[in-house]
């Protein structure tokens, strides 16, 4: 079950990974705002019902979706799939701007787009 968690978890930050750096106006030298980080949902992660009586501790406390939302998902992301973006940590400002009222949660597009010199993306 952990090993399928995490391939999960690393495909998931992948395809993020994969879908800022293709956003029109990417740099890699724009730091990158995540909005919402905590929120984050894996709309093609399968439920496996053969693993849904097993209990681990580390991958308890959300079963939709435990390693997406881990607290060091970062890291994560930095270790696993090798990206490891400039990070805006105080994102209060992006949050009230209309443009990014107006975006839509990701994945859907949209969610993820270049605002005031830096890439915002939006859970």
């Amino acid at each position: 079950k952990a090993n399928f968690l995490q391939n999960q978890a690393i495909s998931y930050f992948t395809r993020l990974a994969a879908r800022i750096e293709s956003v029109p106006g990417y740099s890699p030298y724009l730091p990158v705002a995540f909005l919402n980080e905590d929120a984050k949902q894996d709309f093609n992660a399968p439920v496996i019902p053969e693993f849904e009586r097993i209990r681990l501790i580390p991958y308890l406390f959300n079963e939709k979706s435990p390693l997406i939302n881990n607290y060091a998902w970062k890291n994560f992301m930095r270790m696993w799939c090798d990206y490891s973006p400039i990070v805006i940590e105080n994102v209060e400002s992006f949050e009230k701007l209309p443009e990014v009222m107006a975006m839509p949660r990701y994945p859907l597009e949209g969610s993820i787009r270049v605002v005031d010199e830096a890439v915002v993306v939006k859970f």
